[in-house]
């Protein structure tokens, strides 16, 4: 507690996927200084024991909410709208996201979707100059997108694809979910929990741009099974993953705090 005050932390990135060795020292004695953390995932929990070296019995694991108020911002036209489906890949680009892996795999979509569209859109975190991004169908926006910019282009989004290399939990997904996206996600930390427990998109080794290659380029030839993988979006945006429910959880953690101390 800090003077008197009931303090949670919460823990978006337990291990954080930039920086180095002392970030990630900074990052775990931060956690440990709190007498509650929440974390996203048991991935996060087992990180912030394990690797942080935070006491288990201090640790709260929450889902990370949908980015629900997106939906509510006024619809604007999305900067690319192609006549054939579109496969988005959105957020900072940093190299831990995969954008490689994903234009790697992209020559494999096309043969199973020839008129597939790829958009990469967001801040460059990295040197983009080397990127083979002048393929057919493919379409990289290297510049900041407002949250009306991404609603927009979630919005028209028929898939959104996260290939990560290492993640806990991202508010890339949470923006997807929240318009019932379907998704094709790596399986690392929290992404791989989320399709066991819910059903959430469908699951390719991280790095392993030939598995993601088949995967979006069947998904974006195949509204049905789109369809089927929208509405599990759908579901865990508004079950578990929804802020009715994850208000109350964390609400309980603080009263928690409040009532038995540390």
């Amino acid at each position: 507690q800090l003077a008197g005050t009931a303090v949670v932390f919460t823990a978006h990135d337990p291990v954080p996927n930039v920086g180095g060795a002392a970030r990630r020292r900074s990052v775990a004695a931060t956690a440990r200084a709190f007498p509650r953390v929440i974390c996203h995932s048991e991935w996060g929990r087992a990180a912030l024991v394990d690797r942080c070296g935070v006491d288990a019995r201090r640790v709260r694991v929450i889902p990370h909410g949908v980015f629900g108020y997106l939906r509510e911002l006024p619809p604007e036209s999305p900067p690319v709208d192609p006549p054939g489906p579109l496969a988005v890949l959105p957020g900072l680009i940093r190299p831990y996201k995969g954008v490689d892996v994903m234009l790697a795999a992209w020559p494999r979509v096309r043969e199973l979707a020839p008129d597939a569209t790829l958009l990469v859109a967001g801040r460059p975190m990295m040197d983009v100059s080397s990127l083979p991004t002048d393929g057919p169908g493919v379409v990289l926006l290297p510049r900041f997108l407002s949250d009306a910019e991404l609603a927009a282009v979630l919005r028209r989004a028929d898939l959104v694809v996260l290939p990560y290399r290492r993640i806990d939990n991202s508010g890339v997904l949470a923006a997807a979910l929240a318009f019932g996206k379907p998704l094709v996600l790596s399986d690392v930390g929290g992404f791989g929990e989320l399709h066991r427990r819910d059903g959430v998109g469908e699951l390719v080794p991280p790095g392993d741009a030939a598995a993601l290659g088949t995967a979006v380029g069947r998904l974006l030839a195949d509204a049905a099974v789109r369809a089927q993988l929208a509405a599990r979006s759908a579901a865990a945006a508004a079950g578990p993953l929804g802020w009715d429910e994850i208000a109350v959880r964390t609400e309980a953690v603080y009263r928690e705090l409040l009532t038995n101390g540390v």
